[in-house]
């Protein structure tokens, strides 16, 4: 009974190396993938903030997407949102000098005239394919969860 529970370990020690040296070797691609557009999008916001006005906003957003964020925006919620944005294929800026805690929207010289929270961000999107489309501005990739 020894020997068959000594194999066991054995078996399962040499699996437990194998599965180490397998994990270890794909760390550097795990920290690769750590590089995600998010984090990217962050490394960008995290350079010198540039604050404008809503009349600078709305001047500003001719032939593309401005989100304009209050100071205390969560920069997470920011960066998701702009990468979202970006698989409508249109231009999007983000600047902030909004109203505090939330975000408004810009599109092509017009004000979108809703103020969204960090809780309401996931509908810019659908205005903004909504609006691309009606106005046939861009071509759309869609989202995965779009039939929703």
């Amino acid at each position: 009974m020894n020997n068959l529970r000594d194999k066991i370990i054995g078996y399962a020690a040499s699996a437990a190396i194998a599965a180490s040296a397998t994990l270890g070797s794909l760390a550097p691609a795990f920290a690769q993938e750590a590089q995600t557009p998010e984090s990217i999008d962050l490394a960008e916001l995290s350079a010198p903030i540039q604050i404008i006005t809503a009349a600078e906003a709305l001047e500003r957003s001719n032939g593309k997407i401005l989100l304009h964020y209050g100071s205390d925006f969560s920069p997470a919620e920011l960066a998701s949102t702009i990468r979202t944005l970006k698989m409508t294929g249109v231009d999007i800026e983000a600047y902030a000098g909004g109203k505090n805690g939330s975000i408004e929207m810009y599109f092509f010289g017009n004000y979108i005239p809703k103020v969204f929270s960090q809780n309401e961000t996931g509908e810019l999107y659908y205005i903004a394919k909504s609006l691309i489309q009606k106005y046939q501005l861009s071509s759309i990739a869609p989202l995965e969860n779009d039939s929703l």
